[in-house]
C-alpha cells in the first residue's frame, strides 16, 4: 500500500479538487475532466450526488488550478501518475469516470 492521504488542505494533492471522503461504506467516483476541461465541471455534480458516492473531481496538469504545469504529452504516463494519486484512496470501492 501507498502513503497515507494528506489530512491538511495545504498538504493536499494537486490531483484533488477536493477532499476524498474518510468515512467508510462508500464509492469513490474519480472524475477526469473531458479533453481541455477542468476539474471545476464536476463541482455541481457532487451537490446532487447520492451520499454514499464520494464524486472526486480530478485536475490533471495543465487544466484548471494547474494550468501553469506542462500537461502530459503521453496517456501511459498520465495513466500512471494517475494510478499513484488514487492508489492512498483505494480502501474503498472506487469507480473512473471520464
Amino acid at each position: 500500500m501507498g502513503a497515507q492521504p494528506a489530512m491538511s488542505t495545504d498538504l493536499l494533492d494537486p490531483w484533488f479538487l477536493v477532499r476524498p471522503a474518510e468515512r467508510a461504506g462508500i464509492v469513490r467516483l474519480f472524475c477526469v475532466p473531458h479533453a481541455g476541461g477542468a476539474a471545476a465541471v464536476f463541482v455541481p455534480w457532487r451537490r446532487e450526488a447520492d451520499p454514499r458516492i464520494d464524486l472526486v473531481p480530478l485536475e490533471p496538469p495543465g487544466r484548471g488550478t494547474r494550468s501553469r504545469e506542462r500537461p502530459y504529452e503521453q496517456l501511459p504516463t498520465l495513466a500512471g501518475s494517475l494510478a499513484d494519486a488514487i492508489e492512498p484512496y483505494s480502501d474503498e470501492p472506487y469507480a473512473l469516470f471520464g
